[in-house]
């Protein structure tokens, strides 16, 4: 079982990441997407807005840009999930819920190996 310690230096940890990611990175949120057309390479991002679809064409010359912008989007999301994994488990430690700190602890331990793939993948 961790500490309270311990799980307060991972949160601190993820929270300086997420601020790096946040403060120096641009972030697009949304489903990127290849398509071929014939022998023509096309690219999109497309997200839902108050219900509607909207479909952002991106230029070939800017596909690498836009693709790790979306990957920094996918990276954010999987951070504030990790932060809110360490912070049930603390409070669940507080609480003296001892029996649960460990499968928070495991939860916490998959969506970092998950981060971590992430990151591999977009290096």
């Amino acid at each position: 079982m961790k500490s309270s310690k311990k799980m307060e230096e991972d949160r601190k940890t993820l929270v300086s990441r997420l601020r790096t990611l946040c403060l120096r990175e641009r972030i697009l949120a949304g489903t990127f997407t290849k398509t071929y057309l014939g022998n023509s390479l096309r690219c999109t991002v497309t997200d839902r807005v108050n219900g509607k679809t909207r479909t952002l064409f991106v230029p070939s010359h800017r596909q690498a840009e836009v693709e790790k912008w979306n990957d920094n989007w996918k990276e954010l999301k999987e951070i504030i999930g990790l932060i809110s994994e360490c912070q049930r488990a603390q409070f669940r430690l507080e609480e003296g819920h001892d029996d649960t700190v460990k499968k928070a602890g495991a939860a916490v331990a998959n969506r970092r190996k998950r981060l971590t793939k992430l990151k591999r993948t977009t290096s």
